[in-house]
């Protein structure tokens, strides 16, 4: 009796080593003041890399839940030999005309036994930051991790924060 206990136990803590934590949504800036304006046209700038985020249901997430919600969104993504987001994002600002600019970026991923990473495969983490049209500041920005692949639960924790502080 005792022994299946102890092997119980011992499996229970193999198996939670084994998983990895999850992701969750840190403030890296925030604003003690309430926002100018709420976003009605967002465009969206998502990542090149599709290893680390499934970036058409991540896209589809945005949309759906934003257009319910009153919000023109409109997205675009980042080139893997990008040199001035600003330049490309020209054509998305001149055609949508945004309020607000929600730009996601792959902030690290690790691979294989180095610090952070699982044996399940790479380990990444997003940045998000929230600017104004054509602003250089954020109003607001985000670190969410670690993950393997990032979907459309990341989508509803950054809509709900930007709810929470005012922007929704």
């Amino acid at each position: 009796m005792i022994r299946r206990s102890m092997i119980r136990v011992l499996a229970a803590s193999v198996v939670a080593s084994c998983t990895p934590p999850a992701p969750t949504l840190k403030a890296l800036s925030t604003a003690s003041a309430p926002p100018a304006s709420k976003i009605t046209r967002l465009l969206i700038w998502l990542p090149a890399d599709d290893s680390a985020a499934d970036v058409k249901v991540m896209a589809l997430q945005f949309t759906s839940k934003l257009s319910a919600l009153g919000v023109a969104v409109q997205i675009g993504r980042s080139n893997a030999l990008e040199l001035d987001r600003a330049d490309d994002q020209k054509p998305f600002i001149a055609g949508l005309k945004p309020t607000h600019r929600l730009e996601i970026d792959i902030l690290a991923s690790l691979s294989g036994g180095g610090l952070g990473a699982n044996k399940r495969g790479p380990t990444a983490f997003l940045r998000v930051a929230l600017y104004d049209a054509t602003g250089k500041t954020p109003l607001r920005s985000f670190s969410y991790g670690p993950a393997n692949k990032f979907g459309g639960e990341f989508a509803e924790m950054i809509l709900s924060k930007l709810k929470e502080d005012g922007f929704l």
